[in-house]
């Protein structure tokens, strides 16, 4: 066994192998290990089937129809006395039929973001069963056996732990490394998203912490300087990477998308300080020359962003009918009435 000098060289030998792993990722790198072994990767709840679904429908049959999907893991619910699948996918239900008249395809009210997340690993695991099985191995290359489903859980349980390391960078330009990695340890630990890194790993909020971390760190930038100052002497091209990734964090979960009005007060705001001569012009910039390029900046970010919504814009259309979610969740903050917030309803 390693003596504690032999370990303490080799973990310094990993600080200076990786640029920036410093002891508080390297803390984090530790949560991430210790948490695989006692992880259930397994598709088993309703709304994991339906984000699952979608990744093994386009790479398997090129298609949009989930009955194959909803019937496979509906069987296994109900060989193991869950019909839970079947009753809110499969069933036949007059108030609520689970096909769509206008399309005649399965309802699926999950983004797909997640789904795009999760293709890497998904690819990579099909390519090595393939692979297996032209040396002799006999599984399944079908998109339900294990190695499919294992590769799409540790592909969430890598962007919960991608996240948090993201999450604990962005502390670090507040607070100092220890004060930071205990802070992005408790959120991990201390919070829902352990279960949804170790227990319920197919479903969105991993990859949705990771999207929206990765959005915070692209609109904060690698200093603090005010957004005017960063806009005069940046590229603009970040605007675009920051519309993508807000499209992505979009469909991944939607209502991730209340955080886009992060970067707009701040431009709203940055816009009055502009107009009202408060903002501090770096040297060669005109107000006016600056207010344009904000502007279009802005304009950057926003065509950006609807070009990356518009693959889930035109799932929508493909499985409702309509570029919209299916009714079923449309009006779920509301109530019956459509006045009162359900939330709200004692």
């Amino acid at each position: 066994m390693a003596s504690t000098a032999t370990v303490l060289q080799r973990v310094r030998a990993w600080q200076q192998a990786v640029p920036g792993l410093d002891g508080g990722a390297l803390a984090l790198v530790i949560i991430f290990l210790l948490l695989l072994p006692i992880s259930t990767p397994r598709i088993y709840a309703t709304d994991e089937v339906q984000y699952y679904s979608y990744l093994r429908s386009v790479y398997f049959d090129g298609d949009l129809d989930f009955r194959n999907e909803y019937e496979h893991f509906a069987a296994i619910g109900q060989q193991n006395g869950d019909p839970a699948i079947y009753n809110a996918l499969l069933r036949d239900n007059p108030a609520d039929p689970p096909v769509n008249p206008d399309t005649g395809l399965l309802r699926n009210v999950a983004p797909i973001g997640s789904a795009l997340l999760w293709s890497p690993g998904f690819v990579i695991a099909d390519v090595a069963v393939r692979i297996a099985n032209a040396a002799g191995a006999t599984i399944p290359a079908d998109g339900f056996s294990r190695p499919y489903i294992w590769a799409t859980c540790f592909m969430s349980a890598l962007y919960a732990f991608l996240g948090m390391l993201l999450s604990y960078r962005l502390a670090r330009r507040y607070a100092g490394t220890v004060a930071a990695a205990l802070a992005a340890a408790l959120l991990w630990l201390a919070s829902p998203l352990v279960f949804y890194s170790v227990i319920a790993m197919p479903w969105s909020h991993a990859p949705g912490l990771f999207a929206f971390a990765l959005f915070l760190t692209i609109w904060l930038g690698s200093d603090e300087r005010p957004l005017v100052a960063r806009l005069a002497q940046g590229p603009l091209s970040i605007w675009a990477l920051l519309g993508v990734v807000g499209g992505l964090m979009v469909m991944t979960r939607e209502q991730l998308g209340l955080f886009l009005l992060l970067p707009a007060i701040e431009g709203l705001v940055a816009y009055g300080r502009i107009l009202f001569g408060r903002a501090n012009l770096p040297t060669g910039t005109t107000r006016a020359g600056l207010f344009g390029r904000l502007f279009g900046a802005h304009l950057l970010f926003l065509v950006c962003l609807i070009a990356a919504v518009s693959p889930q814009l035109l799932t929508y259309q493909i499985l409702n009918g309509i570029p919209l979610p299916s009714s079923t969740v449309a009006g779920k903050l509301e109530s019956a009435g459509g006045s009162v917030p359900t939330f709200l309803i004692p």
